[in-house]
């Protein structure tokens, strides 16, 4: 078999394997039902973040203010962000899965729950005021805001 063959067989296996460099193969076989749930969880938040870098960069004014990129982003995190409670509803404490969720999620769902909910309506409140363009920035600092104080209680702190 080519090398180039073997390399791409070996990528592809190895991360199912639960071997794979940096992977958890040392922590212990690998709860499947908690690896799907992981990767819907990070599928959302790829997208949400996706969607808020554009509006966060147009209040900064790094970028310049467009209406309709703003107005697109915003109605895409409005619908993105409640998935999060679906997202998150498998408990994955001890799974052997990798992940920055940190297990008070879990610990205290209503304080979570609650936290999801203020994004929520951050993000309801945004995508109605994104054609103004101040309105458009205080919304999205709002949204920081929330989004932020969720990752400072319920996210591995990468810093």
């Amino acid at each position: 078999m080519k090398p180039i063959l073997i390399a791409l067989l070996a990528a592809a296996i190895l991360p199912l394997s639960g071997c794979a460099p940096g992977g958890s193969g040392d922590a212990g076989p690998v709860d499947e039902k908690a690896a799907a749930a992981v990767k819907e969880r990070k599928a959302v938040l790829t997208l949400m973040k996706s969607n808020f870098v554009p509006p966060i960069l147009m209040a900064q004014d790094k970028i310049p203010y467009d209406a309709a990129q703003a107005q697109k982003n915003a109605t895409r995190l409005a619908f993105l962000i409640p998935m999060l409670e679906d997202a998150f509803a498998t408990d994955t404490r001890g799974s052997g899965v990798e992940t920055e969720a940190l297990d008070v999620i879990w610990e205290k769902p209503d304080e979570f729950a609650g936290k999801i909910a203020s994004a929520v309506e951050a993000a309801r409140q945004l995508a109605a005021v994104a054609g103004d363009e101040d309105a458009m920035k205080a919304a999205a600092g709002n949204l920081g805001k929330k989004c932020g104080s969720c990752h400072d209680d319920f996210r591995v702190d990468d810093d």
